[in-house]
This record gives C-alpha cells, sequence and structure tokens, in this order.
C-alpha cells in the first residue's frame, strides 16, 4: 500500500508542477485594430511627419500612439 500512496503523491505533484508552470510562463499577444489600407497611405501619413515639430498628440489621430497602438514603441538614445 505504501507505493501506491507514492505513485498518487509523484502524479499530484506533477500535475501540480505542471500546471503552475503554464500559468507562471510569459504569454505574448499580437494584435492589430485596423491594419492600413495601403503602403501608399502609410507612407503619405509618414512622410508628413516632421522629426523636431511634430507634437505626440498631431501623431495620435494618425495611429502613432505608443499607448494606444501595440505595434509603435517609444526609442531613446541607447535604443538606437
Amino acid at each position: 500500500m505504501p507505493s501506491r500512496l507514492a505513485v498518487c503523491l509523484i502524479i499530484l505533484l506533477v500535475a501540480t508542477f505542471a500546471d503552475g508552470c503554464t500559468t507562471v510562463s510569459p504569454r505574448s499577444r499580437s494584435e492589430t485594430d485596423s491594419p492600413p489600407k495601403s503602403f501608399d497611405e502609410v507612407k503619405r501619413t509618414f512622410d508628413g511627419i516632421e522629426p523636431g515639430r511634430t507634437s505626440l498628440e498631431e501623431l495620435k489621430p494618425l495611429g502613432y500612439d505608443p499607448e494606444a497602438n501595440p505595434n509603435v514603441a517609444g526609442l531613446n538614445q541607447s535604443d538606437l
């Protein structure tokens, strides 16, 4: 009987460990709300941005909002 109890405990521990690994492991998710209609549309929008002059408030309606769009990220000098 003790061996049967030991087998049950091992199975229980393995099941608990396997479940714990899936809940702790990182998950990645990518979503695009509305893909651009064409490359030309994106190029026209991007070409209208003037570095140092275009404000974040002007970029948000164009879809370049790092807080709302997961495909946009702000880079600092060390990232470049």
